[in-house]
């Protein structure tokens, strides 16, 4: 028979055990009500605690295309941006007529402009980083941070020319250097289909991280396919366009994590574990195939929001974050532990109806369950319960 000293400690144990579980679960946000009105571009504040602290309260860049900027007022670098002038990175009034052929349309209703430039050679025929070689928008001083988050619209010319070797297009590369892309020391993710060309069938390829695969040729693959971003049917709504999500930590514990319309694509966590001091990010990169038909070598960028943390605010039209379709980025301007201002961006996800507020922390913990407000009016709606088993304190 256990003695009755030992049978208290055991249960003291279970019992301090469960508490500790249960505070460090309630860590997580939480959201306790939601002021301003749910229309794009108004203003709304978030209160309830657990938010930490972002500071600044903006991130570091974000672009929805309307407005008069030059990209060197947000970009560190631009490219390129010394090809034949109509191919260089640009502001692109929508719907724009492509010298490829194609029209492209701007991902919703709310754009006006989408960041276009081509693969294209210099007047002289030449090629070069800033020549066409490279289409990609760089955000530079970085601040040396070990996390950040990534997300933006994409889309390939969908008469992007084919090619026997591999199209070699390098998708998001983080940087040592301050300013720019591939300079020193840098982790890039390629997009590579195994010398297959990629414009006759939706799963075109695979991202392949560079610290797990040497070449696009590696036949060991562990993360699925891609959807081809040079099909004009693919995309969650058939548009061509693809939410690129990239959530990114390099150290101890480092992982490299890209969700694709709202899909987890690539999930690397080994690859980013040694240390590494990241200058600058960039979205979009090098590519081989302007030697093929440099006119049809168009990227295209649409609503770019990039910061070095995972701190942000996302509105879903889901309760179950996993489970939403469509997610765009809310635009903070105040944060603090208990209270977030941000301008509202309803992206692709209806102007009416109810969404689903969520709050990440710095270390990309959120809400358990999303915050239900209704699009379109002032206010907020019942707030949600907790899922059951579950003790919020």
């Amino acid at each position: 028979m256990m003695p009755k000293l030992k049978i208290t400690i055991i249960f003291s144990i279970i019992i301090f055990g469960f508490l500790f579980f249960t505070k460090i679960s309630s860590a997580a946000p939480n959201i306790s009500s939601v002021s301003g009105t749910w229309s794009h571009n108004s203003q709304i504040t978030i209160s309830g605690s657990g938010f930490g602290i972002k500071n600044p309260a903006a991130p570091k860049v974000w672009d929805s295309g309307n407005h008069n900027d030059s990209l060197n007022a947000r970009y560190s670098e631009a490219l390129p941006f010394s090809s034949v002038s109509q191919y260089n990175i640009a502001y692109r009034t929508t719907p724009f007529s492509s010298p490829s052929g194609s029209t492209i349309n701007a991902p919703h209703s709310y754009a006006t402009k989408i960041i276009a430039g081509a693969h294209y050679p210099a007047s002289d025929g030449s090629y070069g980083w800033e020549k066409g070689n490279n289409v990609s928008l760089t955000v530079g001083n970085w601040g040396n941070s070990t996390s950040f988050f990534m997300m933006y619209f994409y889309h390939i010319d969908p008469n992007f020319p084919d090619t026997d070797y591999g199209p070699n297009l390098k998708e998001f590369c983080a940087n040592e250097s301050l300013t720019s892309s591939y300079t020193g020391d840098y982790h890039y993710i390629d997009y590579c289909n195994g010398s297959v060309p990629m414009t006759n069938y939706p799963n075109g390829g695979w991202l392949k991280d560079t610290s797990v695969y040497a070449s696009c040729s590696d036949t060991i693959r562990t993360e699925p396919l891609v959807p081809n971003p040079m099909r004009t049917d693919v995309g969650a709504d058939a548009d061509g366009w693809e939410k690129w999500d990239w959530q990114v930590k390099f150290g101890s514990s480092g992982f490299d994590k890209l969700y694709v319309d709202n899909l987890l694509t690539l999930n690397t966590p080994t690859g980013y574990v040694n240390g590494f001091s990241v200058g600058s990010a960039t979205i979009g990169g090098f590519s081989r195939v302007p030697t093929r038909d440099p006119s049809k070598s168009w990227r295209y960028f649409s609503d770019i929001y990039m910061d070095n943390t995972f701190s942000r605010v996302i509105l879903a039209n889901n309760s179950n974050y996993e489970l939403a379709t469509k997610k765009e980025p809310q635009i903070p301007s105040v944060w603090s532990d208990s209270a977030i201002t941000a301008q509202v961006n309803l992206g692709k996800i209806l102007s009416f109806g109810t969404a689903y507020l969520f709050v990440f922390d710095a270390n990309n913990e959120h809400n358990i369950v999303g915050y239900p407000v209704t699009l379109g009016s002032g206010g907020d709606t019942t707030p949600p319960a907790p899922p059951s088993g579950v003790t919020v304190n």
